[in-house]
């Protein structure tokens, strides 16, 4: 059984984090971080103290998270790549970086004329990224 101080302990490390994640201290955040705390420190009680059966997570669990980041490693280290030459391109001289400069020039452009601006653009984009994401997940999985 765990003692009554480790709760203690928990419930204050998360309650400092969440100032920390805050990023303002105030009177509403003081009170907002000690309810969250709260909550994770009682949650934690009841599942530690009410649970008939302790959690065991067996290779049966992992095996497909693990094979569907081995399969999309070699993707994102190649998007890495290009990302980091992107970042350390300063002016394209050569005539090919000239092509591929104003290429992405006008990719980037047409993206910007397709965003408006407005809350509703980003909620599709990232609906439109997490679907493609599990799309992706689906057909290496």
């Amino acid at each position: 059984m765990m003692s009554p101080l480790r709760y203690v302990l928990a419930w204050v490390a998360l309650w400092a984090l969440y100032l920390g994640l805050a990023g303002s201290v105030s009177d509403s955040e003081l009170l907002t971080g000690a309810i969250v705390a709260g909550a994770c420190t009682g949650w934690a009680v009841l599942l530690r103290h009410c649970s008939p059966h302790r959690f065991v997570a067996s290779r049966a669990h992992f095996a497909p998270w693990s094979r569907s980041l081995r399969q999309l490693f070699p993707q994102a280290f190649a998007t890495g790549a290009v990302l980091a030459a992107a970042l350390l391109r300063t002016r394209p001289t050569q005539p090919l970086a000239r092509v591929a400069a104003r290429s992405e020039g006008r990719f980037f452009g047409a993206l910007q004329s397709l965003h408006s601006g407005l809350v509703g653009d980003y909620v599709v984009w990232m609906l439109l990224g997490l679907a493609a994401l599990v799309l992706t997940l689906q057909r290496a999985g």
